[in-house]
């Protein structure tokens, strides 16, 4: 998996796609799941790190990618249009939220805390 420093990039990406696709299904561009990411995380992690977890998500079996759009001169990045998570990434991201926030009440704090 992708870590940027203290922040799990995939978990975030696995967490905002999960999210967005849970109540109608919808297509999303990698556009749409970066801001989400900025919106989300006081420092966003570098645009090419967060292109490369999608990537590597799909190829993984994580994300569901319905396309990939052509290569752009502007944008020389692959991009991916995303439909949802695999039931192995939405099973993942339960996991690695429940690890956390069983992690959190060892530690003292509260059960149900936030998911960054």
């Amino acid at each position: 998996m992708v870590s940027d420093g203290k922040q799990r990039v995939d978990l975030a990406v696995l967490s905002i796609v999960g999210r967005l696709c849970f109540s109608k299904p919808q297509k999303l561009t990698f556009g749409q799941i970066y801001r989400e990411l900025v919106r989300a995380y006081s420092s966003a992690p570098a645009i090419h790190v967060c292109v490369a977890t999608v990537d590597t998500l799909v190829r993984e079996g994580l994300l569901i990618s319905t396309r990939v759009l052509e290569p752009d001169q502007s944008f020389p990045y692959t991009q991916h249009i995303i439909s949802g998570l695999t039931e192995i990434g939405a099973a993942y991201s339960l996991a690695e939220r429940l690890r956390r926030c069983v992690d959190r009440a060892a530690r003292g704090y509260s059960l149900c805390g936030s998911d960054r």
